[in-house]
């Protein structure tokens, strides 16, 4: 619960906005597209039509998140 309620938090203070239908997806338009970050647990999913915009917010989110041990990130 701590978790999802840093996370959540965290991706507010970053202009996402959480869904009303599932509290485990926020939603952000950035470069006029849609950016969707997701998670369950402590896995986390960010999408975006441009790479640099996913590793622009997961970099964000490692600054927080990082701190005990490294951010493992795979692209695909």
């Amino acid at each position: 619960m701590l978790f999802w309620k840093t996370l959540t938090a965290k991706l507010v203070s970053m202009g996402f906005e959480v869904s009303s239908y599932d509290e485990c997806v926020a939603n952000k338009v950035i470069e006029g597209r849609q950016c969707t970050s997701l998670w369950h647990v402590d896995d986390i999913k960010v999408s975006h039509i441009d790479s640099q915009v996913v590793s622009e917010v997961l970099g964000e989110s490692e600054d927080e998140y990082g701190k005990e041990a490294p951010v493992t990130v795979s692209h695909g």
